[in-house]
């Protein structure tokens, strides 16, 4: 396609950035604004390429243009435009010299996007204060997921994603399904710049010390669950608008603040979150708590803010805690249980065979939805069990060390070393292939089962599991 040169920290809106940056220059020489450096060297970036701007003779024309005759001066000299030397008015030398006096543009400050694609799916918010300037991503990092397969493939790499973006792929996965693919920020008016500011603090609040629950394991469950509800046409149809944002944001939140333990360890040795939640569900009870503190009103982090009405907000919220609770390993048979009495028991016609026909939201209960989405979340959350073999391998080897830490904690507490996690005995730990074939064999199969037989367009998943457990 055509491609444009544009600043390589863009900011966000759907304003034009010339005009943004070209009445931000003014004000500059005006002595009406104070920038920083890095504002300065933004604004010269995106200036440098407006010679390829279509509408620039027409926005700096003399007769017709509302800047002042310096910034017009300015800016057809720095895009090329003119080739005598600047004239600058003696009021504004001092605020010139600011200008002149920016570091050269490096070319890693550039990068091509896609002209149509930047204004379609990203566009800018202007030239905001510096604290606004900076996304803790790059477009190239949304081109890249993407070509990569996100959202179109069961196969998708998360970890690789994770080492291309310098460690960032929560806020690309949140970013990339919420505005790009499924366009939840202009369908519900959500707020870009406080989504990105959501994301960016629920992805620090990962640790990354953890080997297996951190944020590309969150990042991982993310963008399979949006993947399945995709493939099994449940988008539109049975699932509207605020379902799948709460499916999302369950998927985001659903480790927060995880510690590396599991909530038995937890309630073994009293812990003040295991007393605050009274032993009950314990970690995805300390992950909803500071997750939903992020969206309090008034908090740069709510991105809802404005958006949802009384009436929405309530079944949004309870919809995320139901989906983050059931999570829990504790809960696994008794969801399964559940849908396969509530949605497979409607026989192969209603379900099976009928699908997307029969399958809308109207023929669904609330609470009938809800045992989809938590089903869908719990295939997406051990997903890794349908990823190729050495993809499944690398997670099944972090969550081995995940298990041997605490195993060593329990054993320096003089506590009863918890099951898979003591690396003192032979083979004990989930890297080994006995007690994958239980996990699989219990877990995994009855799970992707009754799913894969109601939504058949994702038996590509169940595939990949047998595959797996033969080369267990």
């Amino acid at each position: 396609g055509t491609f444009a040169l544009i600043p390589r920290r863009p900011p966000l809106d759907l304003e034009s950035p010339l005009n943004k940056a070209i009445m931000t220059i003014d004000d500059i020489l005006k002595g009406q604004r104070t920038v920083s450096n890095k504002e300065l060297k933004c604004l010269k970036t995106l200036l440098s390429t407006a010679g390829n701007e279509p509408n620039l003779d027409r926005l700096l024309d003399p007769k017709d243009s509302y800047y002042s005759k310096d910034a017009i001066k300015y800016i057809m000299d720095l895009s090329g435009q003119r080739k005598t030397p600047r004239s600058v008015s003696p009021n504004h030398i001092s605020s010139w010299g600011i200008l002149e006096n920016l570091p050269e543009i490096e070319s890693s400050d550039l990068h091509y996007v896609d002209q149509h694609r930047s204004s379609q799916v990203w566009g800018f918010r202007g030239i905001l204060p510096p604290e606004a300037l900076r996304l803790p991503f790059e477009l190239q990092d949304l081109q890249s997921a993407e070509e990569m397969g996100m959202g179109k493939i069961f196969m998708f790499d998360t970890i690789q994603l994770s080492n291309r973006n310098c460690g960032k792929p929560l806020v690309i996965t949140g970013m990339f399904f919420m505005h790009t693919r499924m366009g939840l920020v202009q369908k519900l008016g959500l707020c870009e710049e406080k989504l990105v500011a959501f994301l960016e603090a629920v992805e620090s609040g990962y640790s990354r010390v953890n080997p297996y629950h951190n944020n590309t394991h969150a990042a991982d469950v993310t963008q399979r669950f949006a993947t399945i509800v995709t493939k099994s046409e449940l988008v539109g149809t049975v699932l509207g608008d605020l379902e799948i944002l709460a499916g999302l944001m369950a998927a985001i939140l659903h480790d927060f603040h995880h510690p590396g333990t599991t909530n038995n360890y937890q309630v073994h040795i009293k812990s003040s979150v295991a007393k605050q939640f009274n032993d009950q569900h314990v970690l995805e009870n300390q992950s909803l708590c500071l997750g939903l503190e992020l969206l309090e009103p008034g908090r740069d982090t709510n991105f809802l803010e404005g958006c949802l009405s009384k009436e929405e907000e309530g079944p949004l919220r309870s919809r995320v805690i139901a989906l983050v609770l059931g999570t829990d390993m504790s809960e696994h048979f008794n969801i399964l249980s559940a849908f396969k009495a509530k949605v497979m028991s409607r026989g192969a016609g209603c379900v099976a065979s009928a699908l997307p026909g029969a399958l809308r939201a109207q023929a669904f209960s609330f609470e009938e939805r809800l045992m989809i989405m938590k089903m869908a979340l719990k295939c997406a959350d051990i997903g890794h069990i349908t990823l190729p073999v050495q993809a499944h391998l690398q997670w099944v080897q972090s969550l081995q060390v995940e298990f041997y830490k605490q195993g060593d904690l329990e054993r320096k507490q003089n506590m009863p070393i918890s099951f898979l996690c003591d690396q003192q005995k032979p083979r004990n730990g989930p890297a080994y292939g006995e007690n994958q074939l239980g996990f699989i064999d219990v877990i995994c199969e009855p799970l992707y089962g009754a799913w894969t037989k109601v939504f058949t367009p994702c038996q590509e998943l169940m595939n990949a599991l047998k595959t797996n457990r033969r080369y267990w």
